[in-house]
């Protein structure tokens, strides 16, 4: 299977964000009736500090009904936002790259603890993480894959993506079209990505149906932490009622986790 340097993976950390947004039903907007008791002095934060790439967070203000059914997000601006590496013992004040994104030139290290800290409406919001390393010894069986639409057993063609894993750590999956142009394989232009659930397996298997575009796509193995998982299987569990979701920010909402990954690539013909 051919396997590129992880700027792919790496490249797809604001996939996560989206994600993680969704989880939360806080950065990109709320059902009704989700934050019946939202508070706007509460910080949103959502960073995924991932091995090899440079820092970035992003600050919001929480989810706020102004009527029953209306909603709106506002991202903070003007903080200063602390990040330290609590492996090296070095820090640095991050710059505000646009309202609520907040970045720095520091590459983030496998294997390295790192601490946020920040003021916001009175109250001192940290929180902490550690990279994990990257999935070891990824694999697949094939590098390219037949589409067909034939539906019996002898005719249906997978891919078998297999890694290491005896700590039992968690594991998602990414897959990204990544052609300039697309080919549909059916009548309509469905998702580009497409992102599953985290779990402990060591094997993943995808057919030739689950894609929607011809062509070349990544296949990202993200090592995730728990405070993602617990996030993730939360929602999943009662999607209902995230009016207290999980989280590992001390004064606030959201999550601050680190992340890592590895990149192969899969052609559809």
């Amino acid at each position: 299977m051919k396997k590129k340097q992880d700027k792919y993976g790496r490249k797809f950390t604001r996939c996560l964000f989206g994600v993680t947004a969704t989880l939360l039903g806080l950065a990109t907007g709320c059902e009704s009736g989700d934050f019946a008791k939202a508070d706007p002095d509460q910080a949103v934060v959502e960073a995924f500090l991932h091995a090899g790439r440079a820092a970035l967070v992003s600050i919001n203000q929480q989810c706020v009904y102004e009527r029953e059914d209306t909603t709106f997000v506002q991202p903070v601006g003007g903080l200063d936002v602390i990040l330290s590496d609590l492996t090296d013992g070095s820090h640095e004040l991050l710059r505000e790259d646009s309202v609520g994104y907040y970045g720095s030139d520091r590459i983030i290290a496998e294997g390295h603890s790192y601490r946020i800290d920040f003021e916001y409406a009175g109250k001192s919001v940290w929180a902490t993480t550690t990279v994990p390393e990257r999935p070891v010894n990824f694999r697949a069986n094939a590098e390219s894959l037949l589409h067909t639409e034939r539906f019996s057993d002898d005719t249906i063609r997978y891919v078998t993506y297999t890694w290491d894993n005896p700590a039992e750590t968690f594991h998602l999956q990414h897959i990204r079209h990544m052609e300039s142009w697309t080919t549909p394989i059916y009548n309509y232009y469905g998702p580009r990505t497409k992102t599953y659930t985290p779990s402990v397996d060591t094997t993943f298997q995808v057919n030739s149906r689950e894609f929607d575009y011809y062509g070349r796509h990544y296949v990202v193995l993200f090592r995730v932490n728990q405070e993602y998982v617990d996030l993730y299987y939360s929602n999943s569990s009662n999607s209902q009622n995230m009016t207290n979701p999980p989280t590992n920010v001390n004064n606030g909402y959201g999550i601050f986790t680190g992340i890592n990954s590895d990149t192969l690539i899969l052609k559809l013909y």
